[in-house]
């Protein structure tokens, strides 16, 4: 049998609804924010495990306006997850698919940053969008980011961002 690492990693068709399945995600998100904060991050000192599970569970309601959050599993084990939103171009006629999070749970698998890729390219699609807006505050590897999006997806680096912690 394969190991979970070689098992095809799809979209969770199930709704989260245990603690558990909270629990996973959170400590994940805090493992990876507490990862790059011994890396240095400026964000470090803002985080706050309860209050990541409590944004994983409210913030993400399912609908597209204000966030959903898509889980991703191997097998039977969840691996990562997605917020994304989508939200009106101001200065334009169409929309923006924005991702608002992406983080992998336990080890990085490997093509987890591809289909993740393919979901925002489905997504993107599926709402009318005409933009997809990435990059992430919680990664402090510029050049990953850059291997996956401009390398792995065809985006074109647009414009950094700049964070003022205070």
């Amino acid at each position: 049998m394969d190991s979970p690492n070689r098992e095809e990693v799809k979209l969770l068709e199930r709704r989260l609804l245990t603690s558990y399945d909270f629990d996973t995600l959170a400590n994940a998100l805090g493992a990876h924010m507490l990862r790059e904060a011994e890396k240095g991050h400026p964000l470090r000192h803002l985080m706050d495990l309860k209050k990541v599970r409590q944004w994983l569970m409210w913030g993400f309601r399912g609908d597209p306006s204000t966030g959903v959050l898509d889980v991703f599993e191997a097998g039977d084990e969840i691996v990562g997850a997605l917020g994304w939103a989508v939200a009106p171009i101001p200065w334009g006629r169409y929309s923006a698919l924005k991702e608002l999070t992406v983080f992998s749970v336990g080890h990085e698998r490997a093509g987890f940053g591809r289909v993740v890729l393919e979901r925002l390219r489905h997504l993107a699609d599926k709402h009318n969008c005409a933009i997809i807006e990435t990059g992430s505050a919680l990664c402090t590897d510029p050049a990953l980011l850059r291997n996956l999006y401009m390398g792995h997806g065809g985006f074109q680096w647009s414009y950094p961002n700049f964070v003022k912690v205070l």
